[in-house]
């Protein structure tokens, strides 16, 4: 199989604008990407061409589809990285593609919000490029769907859209997809980090018996110096030497929180909700 190296003999004349266009996708048996050059003359002619594409095989540990759609962007965002460098001066400007809304989402949101498997992942992705260029492609015009789900090689070698990219792309941006809506999705609330666990339990975590204490500044001394071993011990902080007044007020701060939630904690969620709180 020839591939073709003259990337831009498809329009005449100077060239106005180069860019590249980098689609992802994945299945159960493998997950790739697949990029092209898209160029337009002085004139608006607008022309396509294949540059590269690379593909993995699924892992043998079972992941969800959208995690592989996830690893199918990455390795977009690492060719990306490297076309960047090989054709530095040359490009305007790079646009990522993918037919997975969910993957998208996780690229979109803050790579804080979610487990760590797609939080690295997402904060690679969002170092190579910003938000405005990662686009939604729907999964029949995807090119890269050919990567992960096999073609015959005398199929592709006539297959347009693999070496030019879907039809749209050579049109007008205006003609390109859109996503439509955007919905949470069970699989994205498993993916988020559960960051509120401790604002919603009835009890909160108890350290210490109140009732062991004679009067309430040796128990806000003990609090402070038992939040700061444990402080210590998770690496937030190197303080010694006597407790300070904000350590003191921190004390006393978890106090009347503690106390709060003991009595109120019915109320406390319903406010958090948005909820009217009954009369007593």
């Amino acid at each position: 199989m020839k591939i073709e190296r003259c990337y831009f003999s498809r329009v005449v004349g100077k060239l106005d604008s180069v860019e590249v266009h980098i689609f992802s996708d994945a299945s159960i048996v493998a997950y790739g990407a697949v990029a092209y050059f898209r160029y337009v003359n002085l004139r608006g002619e607008v022309g396509t061409s294949f540059v590269m594409s690379k593909s993995r095989i699924s892992p043998l540990k079972k992941l969800s589809l959208p995690r592989l759609e996830l690893m199918g962007a990455l390795i977009a965002a690492r060719l990306w990285k490297y076309l960047s460098k090989v054709f530095c001066g040359l490009v305007a400007g790079v646009f990522l593609w993918t037919d997975s809304e969910i993957c998208l989402c996780w690229i979109k949101g803050s790579a804080r919000e979610w487990k760590q498997f797609v939080s690295n992942r997402v904060l690679e992705i969002q170092d190579c490029t910003s938000p405005d260029r990662r686009k939604f492609c729907p999964g029949l015009e995807n090119p890269a769907d050919k990567l992960t789900r096999g073609e015959n090689s005398h199929k592709l070698l006539n297959d347009s859209v693999w070496w030019q990219g879907p039809v749209w792309l050579r049109g007008n941006r205006n003609q390109w997809p859109r996503q439509k809506f955007e919905r949470v999705t069970d699989e994205q609330k498993l993916e988020k980090l559960n960051t509120s666990v401790h604002a919603i339990l009835p009890q909160t975590e108890i350290i210490l018996d109140e009732n062991k204490f004679s009067n309430l500044g040796k128990l806000l001394r003990v609090t402070a110096w038992v939040k700061r071993f444990v402080a210590k011990l998770r690496k937030k902080t190197c303080e010694s030497g006597t407790l300070s007044a904000a350590e003191i007020k921190e004390a006393e701060e978890y106090w009347v929180r503690r106390v709060q939630l003991d009595n109120y904690c019915s109320d406390i969620q319903l406010l958090k909700k948005n909820h009217p709180v009954p009369l007593h």
